[in-house]
Order: structure tokens, then sequence, then C-alpha cells
């Protein structure tokens, strides 16, 4: 896994070497719960698909807010009820994993824009939506790498809607006898057209 602060990964040429996830500051949490005035542990519950990889990223996040002041209850639930949950907006916090699209807009207009199916938090923020509409139609890359940055600076640093953890990395290996397969960059396995010989 390669840790992340952005939907799109290092590869990409719409990613930004500049935005990085921030340096964990255990004494600034522990001040900010502190200057809130609340009883600790602060209790709140990750909805988590059952699936292997987010459940071990689930408890290391756990281990990492208990030291902070917080009691990470982790509720498993089945990948199709948990979606179908977030949907409704039935989570305090919901981990799950997203293959990726090529291209930016596929990894956040439908999470970023008040109108995308995904944006499961029910955020809003009509400059972020003023963005992300511009940078769908614009053809230039370095424009719309430019419309991007400034999307997770406002909906991810700011408005810290939604926090991107890691990107996966992806090793695939298949026999020699498997021939006119191709290994696209959201990792997705296509198989029309493979062959075995």
């Amino acid at each position: 896994m390669v840790p992340t602060a952005q939907p799109v990964p290092p590869g990409s040429p719409f990613h930004d070497p500049n935005f990085k996830p921030e340096p964990r500051d255990l004494a600034r949490a522990q001040a900010l719960l502190k200057q809130a005035g609340v009883a600790l542990p602060v209790v709140v519950e990750m909805t988590v698909p059952t699936n292997p990889e987010l459940r071990q990223a689930a408890e290391v996040i756990q281990a990492m807010v208990k030291e902070a002041g917080f009691e990470l209850r982790i509720a498993s639930m089945e990948f199709a009820s948990s979606l179908q949950a977030a949907q409704r907006g039935d989570f305090q916090t919901y981990l799950s994993a997203w293959s990726g699209r090529p291209d930016p807009d596929g990894n956040t207009w439908a999470f970023l824009h008040s109108r995308g199916a995904q944006n499961d938090g029910k955020s809003a923020n009509p400059e972020v939506d003023r963005l992300l509409d511009a940078a769908r139609e614009e053809t230039d890359v370095a424009k719309r790498r430019a419309l991007y940055a400034q999307v997770w600076a406002i909906a991810l640093r700011q408005d810290r809607v939604r926090a991107y953890l890691w990107h996966r990395e992806i090793i695939m290996g298949y026999a020699a006898r498997v021939t006119d397969f191709s290994l696209l960059p959201d990792g997705i396995i296509r198989p029309q057209g493979i062959r075995l010989n």
C-alpha cells in the first residue's frame, strides 16, 4: 500500500506531489479533544465491509486513534449491505475501498460533488461543485490538474469530507499460456479477449 491523501495514485498525470498525508500529531489531537470538553474516550463506530484488508486497516486505525482518546468500535457488515447503509447515511464513519479509475473524474465527482451518487456524507460546497464541473469539461491536462488540486484543498483539507488513506500496489502474475491479457490502471481484471493456449 502507498499512503496517500488524494484520490489519484502517484502514476497519474493528475497526481499532486505536494498534496501529501498530514503528519500524525497526537499532542494536537489530544489538545483539541480537551479544548472541546468532551468526555474521554470519545466513542465512534466505523462500519467496515467484511473484507480482510479493510478489517486489518480498521484495526490499525483503531489502535492509532485510541492513543488520542477515541474508542473506535468496528462494525463489520456484508459488502452490499454496507454500501446500502452508506447510501442511506446510516453510519458514523465508513471505511471502504475503491478500485479507482484512470481519469480523476471517476474518482472524484461521484464522491465529492453535492449531486454525486456516492457522496455518502451528503457534503455540499458550491465551490467544490463548480471546480468539479469545470474539471469535467476541461481538456487541457495542466488546467485540469490545477482544478483538481483546488478541489482537494477545499474538500479534503478544509472541509475534510472524505479521507483517502492509501493506494493499492497491484502485483499480477499469470502463466505463460495466458495471452492477450492487459492490466488496466484501475486494477480490475477484465476477462474479455484473454486466451489460454
